[in-house]
């Protein structure tokens, strides 16, 4: 089963963002991330919906993909970050964000 937390960040409109996390073991020990692959994504909510783009029948989702690195294998440590480009694209306000392990 897939375990969750909470974390929030905060991003600047227009400027480059990048966040690392650290992940652990139950005994707090760093956690092997060597090889796996992390996915990211941003959304005003967790089922965002492109209305311009979407059918009833093939539901397009609207969302910003963050860029996902393995920084630190062996100490656990992965980063997700964005250009100052694809920031710039954000309105203000809340949004949600998901980083999916593989």
């Amino acid at each position: 089963m897939a375990s969750g937390y909470q974390v929030n960040i905060v991003i600047n409109s227009g400027a480059s963002f990048y966040q690392e996390f650290f992940l652990t073991e139950p005994d707090l020990s760093p956690k092997q991330i060597t090889g796996s692959k992390f996915f990211a994504s941003l959304a005003k909510h967790p089922k965002s919906i492109d209305v311009e783009r979407s059918t009833s029948d093939k539901p397009k989702y609207n969302y910003f993909k963050f860029h996902t690195t393995v920084v630190n294998g062996q100490g656990g440590v992965f980063a997700i970050s964005m250009t100052s480009s694809q920031t710039s694209r954000l309105k203000e306000g809340k949004y949600v964000f998901n980083v999916v392990m593989r």
